[in-house]
């Protein structure tokens, strides 16, 4: 088939654009429902509760009603509160260059938020991090590791500070000592995705209300059957309309189906047209084939008739037949190779 080089041509062609296409197409796919699992999955929780009343306290009692919800497995209620310090007492070099910029601030002050998380949670972070309750009850649980991405990719500590210091704060002109219990990379349910460049300060609610009770703002919750809780919440709004003007809810189960339905659709219309180009492709190619096996007849004929058996011919047509296919795949991963090094 070489002899017709443009036929040739034309059927790696077919083959390499076939090959790529169902690969690239199917990856795709593959990637939108990867994706789509791995955030909802990675976010430590399938539910949050968000109250827009302006009275914390009774938010607060909102949030705990609801903690009693028999779907429930695990819950945290974030109340926060923003704490003033002198930053060059304590920033490291690494945390003035991506909280300053590296100039030096006309303040003198900045702000750690401080964050309670419930007692149940906090009671479960403490244990997960191998501490102590009860040396931690009292004390804060710093959140210290900072991920930069400038020119290049950054990380290191923001503070200059150790397990057993004091944390000197303020908050409405009274001073507020804190001791660091612990220092820390991992984080509570709510704050897995968050990266603030000034850490957090994880406290438990008892400290919380020491230091003034901080505004609650939102309620993580792990459950067992998203969609009852859904319809147990909104029994709740109903018996309390005066709560349902301020409560809303996300229900991140029912977003993961919804996005994985959207996937779906575009991964059967995806496929729908590679089909249509891998038929296209194998018209081509079957064309081309029978063509040039045409054009060839004499030449057949001459082997055959100096002693080629149909079992030696056979034999040479499967050998070109996987020649083709090994050409078309070395072509498609040259490209790939290609298109990597560049991009890098």
């Amino acid at each position: 088939m070489k002899r017709s080089k443009k036929k040739y041509r034309a059927t790696i062609v077919s083959l390499v654009i076939s090959i790529v296409t169902f690969i690239a197409i199917s990856a795709f796919i593959d990637y939108g429902f990867n994706l789509s699992n791995v955030y909802y999955k990675e976010l430590g929780y399938n539910f949050n509760i968000y109250s827009s009343d302006e009275n914390t306290e009774q938010n607060f009692k909102i949030y705990k009603d609801i903690s009693n919800f028999e779907t429930i497995d695990e819950y945290s209620i974030h109340r926060n509160v923003n704490l003033s310090f002198d930053y060059n007492k304590y920033l490291s070099e690494f945390g003035k260059k991506i909280n300053l910029g590296g100039e030096p601030s006309l303040d003198d002050k900045m702000y750690i938020p401080v964050v309670s998380v419930g007692e149940d949670e906090y009671k479960r972070y403490i244990s997960d991090i191998g501490e102590n309750y009860d040396k931690c009850k009292d004390a804060g649980i710093l959140i210290n590791k900072y991920i930069y991405y400038g020119e290049k990719k950054e990380e290191g500590y923001i503070y200059n500070l150790n397990k057993g210091d004091i944390l000197e704060t303020e908050l409405k002109e009274n001073k507020q000592n804190i001791k660091i219990a612990s220092i820390t990379d991992k984080k509570p349910m709510g704050l897995e995705e968050s990266n603030c460049s000034l850490g957090y300060l994880i406290v438990s609610d008892s400290l919380m209300d020491k230091l003034g009770l901080g505004e609650t703002t939102l309620m993580y919750i792990q459950s067992n059957n998203s969609d009852k809780l859904a319809e147990l919440l909104e029994e709740y709004m109903k018996q309390h309309p005066e709560f349902s003007n301020t409560l809303s809810f996300s229900n991140y189960d029912e977003y993961a189906r919804s996005n994985n339905a959207l996937v779906l659709v575009i991964s059967i219309f995806l496929y729908g047209f590679i089909a249509v180009i891998t038929a296209i492709g194998v018209t081509n190619i079957f064309n081309t084939i029978t063509t040039n096996m045409n054009l060839r007849s004499k030449e057949f004929a001459n082997l055959k008739s100096i002693g080629m058996t149909k079992k030696e011919f056979n034999r040479m047509i499967r050998l070109e037949s996987i020649f083709y296919g090994t050409k078309s795949l070395i072509i498609r991963n040259t490209n790939r190779y290609i298109t990597v090094i560049f991009y890098i």
